[in-house]
Protein backbone atom coordinates (compact mmCIF):
# COMPACT_ATOMS: atom_id res chain seq x y z
CA UNK A 1 0.00 0.00 0.00
CA UNK A 2 1.56 4.02 -0.84
CA UNK A 3 1.65 6.40 1.45
CA UNK A 4 1.57 9.88 0.29
CA UNK A 5 1.65 13.39 1.82
CA UNK A 6 -0.33 15.57 -0.88
CA UNK A 7 1.49 18.97 -1.22
CA UNK A 8 -0.62 22.21 -1.74
CA UNK A 9 2.49 23.41 -3.84
CA UNK A 10 4.79 22.00 -6.19
CA UNK A 11 8.62 20.75 -5.18
CA UNK A 12 9.86 23.57 -7.67
CA UNK A 13 8.12 26.06 -5.66
CA UNK A 14 9.12 24.47 -1.97
CA UNK A 15 12.68 24.48 -3.12
CA UNK A 16 12.41 27.85 -4.24
CA UNK A 17 11.02 29.03 -0.65
CA UNK A 18 13.82 27.95 1.37
CA UNK A 19 16.65 29.26 -0.80
CA UNK A 20 14.90 32.64 -0.55
CA UNK A 21 14.55 32.30 2.95
CA UNK A 22 17.65 31.62 3.92
CA UNK A 23 17.27 31.24 7.74
CA UNK A 24 18.03 27.85 9.14
CA UNK A 25 15.82 28.58 12.58
CA UNK A 26 12.60 28.93 10.42
CA UNK A 27 12.64 24.86 10.66
CA UNK A 28 11.19 25.19 14.51
CA UNK A 29 8.11 26.65 12.98
CA UNK A 30 7.10 22.85 12.16
CA UNK A 31 6.05 21.67 15.25
CA UNK A 32 3.32 24.42 15.36
CA UNK A 33 1.93 22.76 11.77
CA UNK A 34 0.33 20.27 14.39
CA UNK A 35 -2.39 20.80 16.63
CA UNK A 36 -3.42 20.10 20.09
CA UNK A 37 -0.17 19.13 21.68
CA UNK A 38 0.87 20.67 25.21
CA UNK A 39 4.96 19.51 25.67
CA UNK A 40 7.51 18.96 22.84
CA UNK A 41 10.81 17.93 23.57
CA UNK A 42 13.26 18.88 20.89
CA UNK A 43 16.70 17.11 20.60
CA UNK A 44 19.37 18.58 18.47
CA UNK A 45 22.30 16.16 17.63
CA UNK A 46 24.79 15.34 15.17
CA UNK A 47 25.22 11.83 13.05
CA UNK A 48 27.81 11.50 10.80
CA UNK A 49 28.74 15.06 10.78
CA UNK A 50 25.14 15.96 10.02
CA UNK A 51 22.82 17.60 11.79
CA UNK A 52 20.24 15.59 13.18
CA UNK A 53 16.82 16.96 14.94
CA UNK A 54 14.25 14.90 16.67
CA UNK A 55 10.90 16.56 17.18
CA UNK A 56 8.63 14.21 19.64
CA UNK A 57 5.21 15.10 21.01
CA UNK A 58 5.03 14.16 24.38
CA UNK A 59 1.65 12.13 25.19
CA UNK A 60 0.33 13.24 21.77
CA UNK A 61 0.24 11.24 18.52
CA UNK A 62 -1.27 11.35 15.28
CA UNK A 63 -2.81 8.81 12.68
CA UNK A 64 -0.58 8.88 9.10
CA UNK A 65 -3.79 10.49 7.20
CA UNK A 66 -3.76 13.52 10.26
CA UNK A 67 0.05 14.07 9.79
CA UNK A 68 -0.23 14.21 5.85
CA UNK A 69 -3.35 16.72 6.50
CA UNK A 70 -0.54 18.83 8.68
CA UNK A 71 2.03 19.05 6.46
CA UNK A 72 -0.18 20.22 2.92
CA UNK A 73 1.21 23.22 3.82
CA UNK A 74 4.91 22.18 4.45
CA UNK A 75 7.50 24.97 5.77
CA UNK A 76 9.85 24.71 2.77
CA UNK A 77 13.02 24.17 5.66
CA UNK A 78 11.78 20.67 5.77
CA UNK A 79 13.48 20.16 2.46
CA UNK A 80 16.64 21.21 3.35
CA UNK A 81 17.14 17.83 4.82
CA UNK A 82 18.28 14.19 3.40
CA UNK A 83 15.40 12.71 4.72
CA UNK A 84 12.94 12.16 7.40
CA UNK A 85 11.27 9.40 9.67
CA UNK A 86 8.33 9.68 11.33
CA UNK A 87 6.43 7.36 13.84
CA UNK A 88 2.50 7.55 14.26
CA UNK A 89 -0.23 6.14 15.57
CA UNK A 90 0.00 3.80 11.71
CA UNK A 91 3.76 2.78 12.45
CA UNK A 92 7.01 4.00 11.39
CA UNK A 93 7.80 5.99 7.91
CA UNK A 94 10.71 7.01 6.27
CA UNK A 95 10.72 9.57 3.51
CA UNK A 96 13.16 9.64 0.04
CA UNK A 97 16.01 11.42 -0.21
CA UNK A 98 15.93 14.86 -1.00
CA UNK A 99 19.27 15.67 -2.41
CA UNK A 100 17.56 15.99 -6.00
CA UNK A 101 15.93 18.94 -4.64
CA UNK A 102 19.52 20.23 -5.92
CA UNK A 103 19.40 19.68 -8.89
CA UNK A 104 17.80 21.96 -11.59
CA UNK A 105 15.51 19.25 -12.85
CA UNK A 106 11.97 20.80 -13.17
CA UNK A 107 9.58 19.63 -10.12
CA UNK A 108 6.20 19.88 -10.86
CA UNK A 109 5.17 16.36 -8.62
CA UNK A 110 2.31 17.36 -5.65
CA UNK A 111 3.30 14.36 -3.73
CA UNK A 112 5.91 12.93 -1.75
CA UNK A 113 5.53 8.77 -1.48
CA UNK A 114 7.30 7.63 2.12
CA UNK A 115 7.91 4.21 2.68
CA UNK A 116 6.36 2.05 5.90
CA UNK A 117 9.28 0.49 7.94
CA UNK A 118 7.39 -1.04 10.52
CA UNK A 119 3.96 -1.52 12.67
CA UNK A 120 5.16 0.06 15.65
CA UNK A 121 4.30 3.05 17.11
CA UNK A 122 4.18 4.62 20.80
CA UNK A 123 2.48 7.02 22.46
CA UNK A 124 4.42 10.01 21.12
CA UNK A 125 4.64 10.97 17.95
CA UNK A 126 8.07 11.58 16.67
CA UNK A 127 9.45 13.75 13.31
CA UNK A 128 13.08 13.26 12.86
CA UNK A 129 15.05 15.14 9.99
CA UNK A 130 18.45 13.79 8.96
CA UNK A 131 20.75 16.11 7.83
CA UNK A 132 19.54 19.29 8.30
CA UNK A 133 20.80 22.73 6.74
CA UNK A 134 24.54 23.35 6.41
CA UNK A 135 27.69 21.98 8.00
CA UNK A 136 27.48 25.41 10.28
CA UNK A 137 24.43 24.85 12.28
CA UNK A 138 26.12 24.25 15.42
CA UNK A 139 28.72 27.27 15.40
CA UNK A 140 25.75 29.75 14.04
CA UNK A 141 22.85 28.36 16.31
CA UNK A 142 22.97 27.91 20.03
CA UNK A 143 20.88 27.47 23.48
CA UNK A 144 20.15 30.95 23.40
CA UNK A 145 19.09 32.00 20.08
CA UNK A 146 16.67 29.23 19.79
CA UNK A 147 14.84 30.50 23.38
CA UNK A 148 15.03 33.95 21.43
CA UNK A 149 13.51 32.32 18.23
CA UNK A 150 11.00 30.65 20.13
CA UNK A 151 10.02 33.36 22.37
CA UNK A 152 9.69 35.99 19.34
CA UNK A 153 8.72 34.33 16.16
CA UNK A 154 5.79 31.29 17.95
CA UNK A 155 2.51 31.22 19.84
CA UNK A 156 5.34 30.39 22.99
CA UNK A 157 6.06 33.95 23.37
CA UNK A 158 2.45 34.91 22.15
CA UNK A 159 -0.41 33.23 23.86
CA UNK A 160 -2.72 32.73 26.66
CA UNK A 161 -4.93 30.25 28.41
CA UNK A 162 -5.70 27.72 26.04
CA UNK A 163 -2.55 27.72 23.93
CA UNK A 164 -0.36 26.76 27.22
CA UNK A 165 2.77 24.67 25.69
CA UNK A 166 6.12 23.87 27.33
CA UNK A 167 9.15 23.35 24.90
CA UNK A 168 12.32 20.86 26.66
CA UNK A 169 15.33 21.70 23.87
CA UNK A 170 18.28 19.59 24.05
CA UNK A 171 20.58 21.03 22.30
CA UNK A 172 23.67 19.02 22.23
CA UNK A 173 25.72 19.11 25.60
CA UNK A 174 22.86 21.99 26.87
CA UNK A 175 19.23 22.56 27.73
CA UNK A 176 16.49 24.46 28.53
CA UNK A 177 13.14 24.43 29.57
CA UNK A 178 10.37 27.14 28.37
CA UNK A 179 6.46 27.59 29.01
CA UNK A 180 4.60 29.38 27.07
CA UNK A 181 3.67 32.93 28.19
CA UNK A 182 0.51 34.42 28.99
CA UNK A 183 1.07 38.33 27.33
CA UNK A 184 -2.13 39.42 28.72
CA UNK A 185 -2.17 38.30 32.35
CA UNK A 186 1.55 39.82 32.10
CA UNK A 187 0.10 43.22 31.24
CA UNK A 188 -3.00 42.98 33.37
CA UNK A 189 -0.56 44.16 36.35
CA UNK A 190 -0.87 47.83 35.48
CA UNK A 191 -3.48 50.22 37.08
CA UNK A 192 -5.24 51.52 34.10
CA UNK A 193 -5.19 48.11 31.86
CA UNK A 194 -8.00 47.54 29.60
CA UNK A 195 -8.99 44.89 27.54
CA UNK A 196 -11.56 43.88 24.14
CA UNK A 197 -12.12 40.47 23.30
CA UNK A 198 -14.64 40.21 20.30
CA UNK A 199 -15.46 37.45 17.26
CA UNK A 200 -15.66 38.60 13.48
CA UNK A 201 -17.70 35.65 12.21
CA UNK A 202 -16.16 34.14 9.17
CA UNK A 203 -12.64 35.55 10.41
CA UNK A 204 -11.65 35.00 13.23
CA UNK A 205 -11.20 36.14 16.79
CA UNK A 206 -9.32 39.39 18.18
CA UNK A 207 -7.75 39.83 21.53
CA UNK A 208 -6.66 43.75 22.37
CA UNK A 209 -5.26 44.72 25.71
CA UNK A 210 -3.92 48.96 26.59
CA UNK A 211 -2.39 50.32 29.45
CA UNK A 212 -0.22 53.15 30.03
CA UNK A 213 3.43 53.30 30.43
CA UNK A 214 5.16 55.97 32.07
CA UNK A 215 8.59 55.51 30.05
CA UNK A 216 7.68 56.35 26.24
CA UNK A 217 10.71 54.06 25.70
CA UNK A 218 9.34 50.84 27.57
CA UNK A 219 5.93 51.10 25.44
CA UNK A 220 4.76 48.01 23.74
CA UNK A 221 3.07 47.99 20.45
CA UNK A 222 3.11 44.60 20.02
CA UNK A 223 0.65 42.88 16.62
CA UNK A 224 0.88 38.81 16.28
CA UNK A 225 -1.23 37.17 13.64
CA UNK A 226 -2.30 33.61 13.89
CA UNK A 227 -3.44 30.57 11.52
CA UNK A 228 -5.17 28.64 14.15
CA UNK A 229 -2.77 29.16 16.95
CA UNK A 230 0.19 29.15 14.33
CA UNK A 231 1.95 32.73 13.92
CA UNK A 232 2.03 33.50 10.11
CA UNK A 233 3.98 36.54 8.50
CA UNK A 234 2.54 39.06 6.50
CA UNK A 235 3.56 42.60 4.92
CA UNK A 236 4.09 44.42 8.03
CA UNK A 237 4.97 47.87 6.32
CA UNK A 238 1.72 47.64 5.14
CA UNK A 239 -0.93 45.71 7.50
CA UNK A 240 1.07 46.57 11.01
CA UNK A 241 0.71 50.19 9.79
CA UNK A 242 -2.99 50.00 9.10
CA UNK A 243 -3.93 48.24 12.47
CA UNK A 244 -1.47 50.43 14.41
CA UNK A 245 -3.43 53.87 12.64
CA UNK A 246 -6.89 51.67 13.58
CA UNK A 247 -5.63 51.89 17.66
CA UNK A 248 -3.67 54.98 17.36
CA UNK A 249 -6.87 56.67 16.01
CA UNK A 250 -8.71 55.84 19.05
CA UNK A 251 -5.78 57.56 21.17
CA UNK A 252 -7.60 61.21 21.33
CA UNK A 253 -5.63 64.22 22.86
CA UNK A 254 -5.25 68.12 23.26
CA UNK A 255 -1.83 66.55 24.10
CA UNK A 256 1.19 65.78 21.65
CA UNK A 257 2.83 62.62 21.24
CA UNK A 258 0.37 60.98 23.88
CA UNK A 259 0.31 57.83 22.25
CA UNK A 260 3.78 57.03 23.14
CA UNK A 261 2.76 56.81 26.60
CA UNK A 262 -0.22 54.25 25.31
CA UNK A 263 0.78 50.25 25.02
CA UNK A 264 -0.86 47.25 23.38
CA UNK A 265 -0.89 44.18 22.80
CA UNK A 266 -2.91 42.85 19.67
CA UNK A 267 -3.49 39.13 18.51
CA UNK A 268 -5.66 38.22 15.61
CA UNK A 269 -6.31 34.64 14.79
CA UNK A 270 -7.79 33.80 11.81
CA UNK A 271 -10.07 30.74 11.54
CA UNK A 272 -8.85 30.51 7.52
CA UNK A 273 -6.21 32.31 5.47
CA UNK A 274 -4.17 31.12 1.98
CA UNK A 275 -0.35 30.76 3.18
CA UNK A 276 2.10 30.47 0.20
CA UNK A 277 4.86 28.31 -0.07
CA UNK A 278 7.36 31.13 2.14
CA UNK A 279 4.16 31.36 4.70
CA UNK A 280 3.34 34.45 4.14
CA UNK A 281 -0.36 35.55 3.84
CA UNK A 282 -1.17 35.91 0.12
CA UNK A 283 -2.38 39.42 0.27
CA UNK A 284 -5.41 38.20 -2.84
CA UNK A 285 -8.87 40.36 -2.51
CA UNK A 286 -9.99 38.10 -0.28
CA UNK A 287 -7.65 39.03 2.36
CA UNK A 288 -7.14 42.41 1.89
CA UNK A 289 -11.49 42.52 2.10
CA UNK A 290 -11.28 40.92 5.29
CA UNK A 291 -8.21 42.66 6.91
CA UNK A 292 -10.14 46.15 5.93
CA UNK A 293 -13.23 44.60 8.17
CA UNK A 294 -10.66 43.95 11.05
CA UNK A 295 -9.85 47.26 11.25
CA UNK A 296 -13.18 48.69 10.85
CA UNK A 297 -14.48 46.87 13.64
CA UNK A 298 -11.32 46.76 15.72
CA UNK A 299 -11.57 50.85 15.80
CA UNK A 300 -15.15 50.86 16.31
CA UNK A 301 -14.79 47.64 19.38
CA UNK A 302 -12.08 50.61 20.88
CA UNK A 303 -14.18 53.08 21.25
CA UNK A 304 -16.64 51.35 23.29
CA UNK A 305 -13.93 49.86 26.02
CA UNK A 306 -14.89 51.40 29.60
CA UNK A 307 -12.16 53.06 30.95
CA UNK A 308 -10.27 53.68 28.10
CA UNK A 309 -10.37 57.97 28.72
CA UNK A 310 -9.38 57.38 32.13
CA UNK A 311 -6.08 54.99 30.48
CA UNK A 312 -5.60 58.45 28.16
CA UNK A 313 -6.10 60.70 30.85
CA UNK A 314 -3.08 58.99 32.60
CA UNK A 315 -0.81 58.63 29.40
CA UNK A 316 -1.50 62.67 29.28
CA UNK A 317 -0.58 62.40 33.25
CA UNK A 318 3.24 60.88 32.16
CA UNK A 319 3.52 62.60 28.99
CA UNK A 320 3.31 66.12 30.78
CA UNK A 321 5.02 64.82 33.56
CA UNK A 322 8.02 63.71 31.79
CA UNK A 323 8.13 66.73 29.91
CA UNK A 324 8.39 69.10 32.89
CA UNK A 325 10.86 66.59 34.02
CA UNK A 326 13.00 67.56 30.92
CA UNK A 327 12.13 71.10 31.37
CA UNK A 328 13.51 71.38 34.74
CA UNK A 329 16.53 69.82 33.56
CA UNK A 330 17.19 71.68 30.34
CA UNK A 331 16.88 74.81 33.18
CA UNK A 332 19.16 73.36 35.25
CA UNK A 333 21.88 73.33 32.68
CA UNK A 334 21.58 76.34 31.50
CA UNK A 335 22.36 77.78 35.33
CA UNK A 336 25.24 75.69 35.65
CA UNK A 337 26.72 76.33 32.23
CA UNK A 338 29.42 79.06 31.56
CA UNK A 339 27.33 82.26 29.53
CA UNK A 340 28.35 84.78 26.97
CA UNK A 341 28.19 88.33 27.84
CA UNK A 342 28.55 91.29 25.84
CA UNK A 343 28.64 95.01 27.54
CA UNK A 344 27.16 92.93 30.60
CA UNK A 345 24.68 91.50 29.50
CA UNK A 346 23.69 87.52 29.05
CA UNK A 347 23.96 86.36 25.61
CA UNK A 348 23.85 83.05 25.54
CA UNK A 349 25.44 80.12 27.07
CA UNK A 350 28.44 78.57 25.46
CA UNK A 351 27.37 76.94 22.53
CA UNK A 352 27.24 72.86 22.52
CA UNK A 353 25.37 72.51 19.37
CA UNK A 354 25.04 73.82 15.91
CA UNK A 355 22.05 75.74 16.46
CA UNK A 356 22.76 77.63 19.67
CA UNK A 357 26.28 78.65 17.35
CA UNK A 358 24.05 80.21 14.64
CA UNK A 359 21.72 81.85 17.12
CA UNK A 360 24.92 83.47 19.06
CA UNK A 361 26.71 84.28 15.46
CA UNK A 362 23.21 86.36 14.75
CA UNK A 363 22.79 88.16 17.79
CA UNK A 364 26.50 89.04 17.64
CA UNK A 365 26.12 90.12 13.49
CA UNK A 366 22.71 92.10 14.42
CA UNK A 367 24.34 94.11 17.59
CA UNK A 368 27.06 94.99 15.15
CA UNK A 369 29.42 93.99 17.75
CA UNK A 370 31.53 91.50 14.99
CA UNK A 371 34.32 92.01 13.79
CA UNK A 372 33.62 90.78 10.37
CA UNK A 373 32.30 93.82 7.99
CA UNK A 374 29.19 91.96 6.13
CA UNK A 375 27.87 88.32 6.86
CA UNK A 376 24.11 88.66 5.11
CA UNK A 377 23.01 84.78 5.46
CA UNK A 378 20.58 84.14 2.54
CA UNK A 379 19.49 80.89 3.11
CA UNK A 380 19.56 78.43 5.51
CA UNK A 381 18.86 74.11 5.99
CA UNK A 382 20.39 71.51 7.45
CA UNK A 383 18.63 69.38 5.04
CA UNK A 384 20.33 69.99 2.40
CA UNK A 385 24.16 68.99 3.38
CA UNK A 386 25.73 72.11 3.32
CA UNK A 387 24.48 74.91 6.24
CA UNK A 388 23.74 78.00 4.56
CA UNK A 389 24.81 80.15 1.76
CA UNK A 390 25.65 83.96 2.99
CA UNK A 391 27.19 87.73 1.39
CA UNK A 392 29.92 88.07 3.35
CA UNK A 393 32.46 90.64 3.50
CA UNK A 394 35.18 90.07 6.13
CA UNK A 395 36.56 93.65 6.16
CA UNK A 396 36.63 96.60 3.94
CA UNK A 397 39.79 95.51 2.00
CA UNK A 398 38.27 92.50 0.39
CA UNK A 399 35.20 92.34 -1.92
CA UNK A 400 31.96 90.94 -1.22
CA UNK A 401 31.51 87.35 -1.39
CA UNK A 402 28.32 86.38 -3.03
CA UNK A 403 26.59 83.29 -1.67
CA UNK A 404 29.54 82.15 -0.05
CA UNK A 405 28.98 78.33 1.32
CA UNK A 406 28.90 78.43 5.01
CA UNK A 407 29.26 75.64 7.69
CA UNK A 408 28.64 76.16 11.56
CA UNK A 409 29.93 74.32 13.95
CA UNK A 410 30.70 74.52 17.86
CA UNK A 411 33.87 72.77 17.71
CA UNK A 412 36.26 72.91 13.88
CA UNK A 413 37.01 69.48 14.88
CA UNK A 414 33.36 68.44 14.25
CA UNK A 415 33.37 69.44 10.43
CA UNK A 416 35.81 67.02 10.19
CA UNK A 417 34.49 64.16 11.86
CA UNK A 418 31.13 64.81 9.86
CA UNK A 419 32.78 64.77 6.53
CA UNK A 420 31.90 67.18 4.51
CA UNK A 421 33.62 68.09 1.42
CA UNK A 422 36.39 70.50 1.76
CA UNK A 423 35.69 71.37 -1.98
CA UNK A 424 32.27 73.20 -2.02
CA UNK A 425 32.66 74.95 1.54
CA UNK A 426 34.17 78.33 1.73
CA UNK A 427 33.58 79.69 5.42
CA UNK A 428 33.07 77.31 8.94
CA UNK A 429 31.84 79.74 11.79
CA UNK A 430 32.78 77.61 15.14
CA UNK A 431 32.92 78.96 18.64
CA UNK A 432 36.05 77.33 19.42
CA UNK A 433 38.98 75.73 17.39
CA UNK A 434 41.23 73.65 19.81
CA UNK A 435 44.73 74.25 20.33
CA UNK A 436 45.69 70.80 18.37
CA UNK A 437 43.89 71.99 15.11
CA UNK A 438 45.13 75.57 15.80
CA UNK A 439 49.13 74.10 14.90
CA UNK A 440 47.83 72.80 11.63
CA UNK A 441 45.91 76.01 10.55
CA UNK A 442 46.91 79.99 9.25
CA UNK A 443 46.58 82.56 11.61
CA UNK A 444 45.45 85.96 9.89
CA UNK A 445 44.10 87.22 13.25
CA UNK A 446 43.13 85.98 16.50
CA UNK A 447 39.50 84.95 15.72
CA UNK A 448 40.16 84.16 11.28
CA UNK A 449 42.27 80.87 10.34
CA UNK A 450 42.80 79.63 6.90
CA UNK A 451 42.47 75.53 6.55
CA UNK A 452 45.21 75.72 3.29
CA UNK A 453 44.04 71.95 1.34
CA UNK A 454 47.51 72.10 -0.70
CA UNK A 455 46.80 69.19 -3.04
CA UNK A 456 43.78 71.17 -4.77
CA UNK A 457 44.81 74.92 -4.02
CA UNK A 458 41.32 75.55 -2.01
CA UNK A 459 41.07 77.46 1.39
CA UNK A 460 38.86 77.58 3.97
CA UNK A 461 38.64 80.32 6.08
CA UNK A 462 37.48 79.44 9.89
CA UNK A 463 36.01 82.41 12.16
CA UNK A 464 36.68 81.28 15.64
CA UNK A 465 33.70 83.26 17.88
CA UNK A 466 35.60 82.61 21.01
CA UNK A 467 38.17 85.24 20.25
CA UNK A 468 35.82 87.64 19.29
CA UNK A 469 37.07 90.81 21.51
CA UNK A 470 33.46 91.76 22.75
CA UNK A 471 33.18 88.77 24.31
CA UNK A 472 33.16 87.89 28.15
CA UNK A 473 32.71 84.78 29.49
CA UNK A 474 31.48 83.84 32.94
Amino acid sequence: MKHEIYLNYSLQSIRNAFFERANQLFIFDLPFLFQDWEELEIKISSVNEKIKIEFEFINKNYSFSEVSHFLKNPIPEIFDINYFELNCLDGNFKSPNFNFLNESTSLSDLKIEVSKMSENSSKNFKFILFGYSSDRFNADINIDILEKYFFENSIIGNSHNKQKKIIYIKHFANQIKMSSLDNFKLYEKFSNYVSLNFNIIGFGSLKLGMWSENNPNESKKNIVMFLNNQIVRFNKDYYYNELHKSIGSNIISEYPKVEKYVSYNLEINYQSVIIDEKHNIVSNNDFNNSFKKICETLSAEIKKIRNLEKLIFQAEDFSLSLAAEKLNLRKEKYIKSKKIMIDGEVMSRVPINEQETLLLFLKLISKKVSPIKIFNIVEYSTSEGIDSLANVQISEQEPIHNLAVVEFEPNFSQFIQHQHPFMHVDYIVCWEISDEWKKKLKKIQDWLYIYDLNSNGKKIRIVEIKKFKCITIV
